[in-house]
């Protein structure tokens, strides 16, 4: 509707509406690198291929410390989140191609950081060597978790930063995100 409002005072401007399928540090690290592109002296119409085709290899990774807050996103019902509450997991999530899925869960939040490393190790495209991680009132632990990465990937850019209040709401406290591009 933006797009429409906007041609019809401004005809000239090219506007291209794209669904990046992730959100909070992917969407951010899909926004950054097509920034980059555009500085570089990309057209719009390969700024549009490009992010066709990155959107594809973002992911997200969210390790949560209990799913007791899941449910207020509408992921889950509330007896299985009530449920979930009472078992000692901490609960991986995987957010990628715009479909929230289980990723897996661990007896702590040290072992949800290395199965994420592990995948993390697999997966990560060099070409692209930016990592993003986010939390939700533990900036110690993403601090932490950016030094493991370092020592794994020591070419690496990582940025840190919050999540809203909105995504702490429905991921509760403690949460730590991870976005990376894969081969």
């Amino acid at each position: 509707m933006a797009k429409e409002l906007l041609k019809k005072e401004r005809s000239e401007v090219k506007i291209e509406v794209i669904d990046s399928g992730t959100g909070m540090v992917g969407e951010t690290l899909l926004v950054k690198r097509l920034g980059r592109a555009i500085e570089q002296g990309k057209s719009f119409e390969e700024t549009v291929k490009m992010a066709e085709n990155l959107k594809q290899r973002v992911r997200v990774f969210l390790l949560l410390k209990t799913i007791r807050y899941i449910y207020r996103s509408g992921r889950i019902p509330e007896i299985a989140s009530k449920i979930g509450a009472l078992l000692p997991l901490k609960p991986i999530l995987g957010l990628h191609q715009g479909k929230m899925h289980f990723a897996g869960a661990t007896i702590s939040q040290e072992k949800s950081k290395e199965k994420v490393l592990k995948t993390l190790k697999e997966e990560f495209d060099s070409n692209f060597p930016e990592i993003g991680l986010m939390y939700i009132d533990n900036r110690e632990e993403a601090e932490t978790l950016k030094d493991k990465i370092t020592s794994l990937l020591p070419e690496t850019k990582i940025f840190i930063s919050e999540f809203s209040p909105i995504v702490g709401y429905a991921m509760g406290r403690g949460t730590i995100g991870i976005g990376f591009f894969a081969k």
